[in-house]
């Protein structure tokens, strides 16, 4: 993997980790107070990310250094944003970090095997 590659993967996985630890962190916070999701009802949402993490990480791979960077910006940023722009608008700020993480993808080049 050239060096470009290696760093576009990282940064890719990072703004994923960001957006994965908002689940971790937030969401069912966001759920019950923003939109008024019952107890209940909150945590069956806000359950969903974990259900589905169960068979993806595993299917993921190991680039944890940038996802878990992500995940040590994502719970103290998403609340300074949200107090400034507010939730709605956070999750959005967090939504299009998703688009750029996928959209970086596109530069990676894998080695090719001799």
């Amino acid at each position: 993997m050239n060096t470009l590659s290696f760093y576009l993967l990282t940064i890719s996985y990072t703004l994923q980790g960001y957006v994965g630890y908002i689940f971790v962190t937030w969401f069912y916070i966001y759920l019950v107070q923003e939109r008024h999701f019952g107890f209940i009802s909150g945590a069956w949402m806000s359950s969903l990310p974990w259900v589905l993490s169960i068979v993806s990480i595993p299917l993921g791979g190991f680039m944890n250094m940038g996802s878990n960077l992500g995940g040590l910006i994502s719970p103290t940023l998403t609340p300074i944003i949200a107090s400034y722009i507010g939730w709605e608008k956070a999750l959005q700020v967090a939504a299009g970090l998703a688009v750029i993480g996928s959209v970086l993808w596109l530069g990676i080049k894998p080695a090719v095997r001799e």
